[in-house]
């Protein structure tokens, strides 16, 4: 009887705008879950930007070992560590 009760057919719907930055940095973080992480110039034509302007630390992270370049996918590196 419970499941016919309407306090259980409310929908509730919440949206949140983000900014330019954010929807960069959301598509980055779940791009780099990827294996083949994303595409550079893919990246640069959806936010008609140029992905080393907005994220001039990138080089940074490529040198230290954290992210790759392959056929221009950045990706993360992955280290496994054997115990």
């Amino acid at each position: 009887e419970y499941i016919n009760n309407n306090q259980y057919d409310l929908i509730i719907e919440e949206k949140e705008t983000l900014s330019k930055i954010e929807l960069m940095d959301e598509y980055i973080m779940l791009n780099l879950r990827k294996e083949e992480g994303f595409n550079i110039s893919d990246f640069n034509n959806k936010f008609n930007t140029d992905i080393y302007k907005e994220y001039p630390n990138i080089n940074s992270l490529i040198n230290n070992n954290y992210l790759v370049i392959n056929n221009n996918y950045l990706r993360l590196i992955l280290i496994f560590y054997t115990f």
